[in-house]
């Protein structure tokens, strides 16, 4: 049951750092202004920025889920 878990910690931490990236790099095309992109190139940047976050969001709360868990069985790593 702990190397499952642990397993799953690290495979979403590798998701994150993955969005996470993604997600610069979304960034950086935003700030350098989404009015200098066709239109529907700057609604496809920011849609995906937007699901992006909400991923990242919902990896972010099951890994606190089971670092808790982990933390709760095993007293911490």
């Amino acid at each position: 049951m702990a190397g499952e878990t642990l397993k799953k910690v690290l495979r979403l931490r590798k998701q994150i750092v993955e969005l996470e990236h993604e997600c610069r790099e979304l960034e950086k095309d935003i700030s350098t202004g989404l009015q200098f992109f066709p239109k529907e190139i700057a609604k496809g940047i920011a849609k995906r920025y937007v699901e992006v976050s909400e991923q990242l969001s919902k990896l972010y709360y099951e890994l606190e889920k089971l670092e808790s868990k982990i933390e709760y069985l095993y007293g911490g790593f």
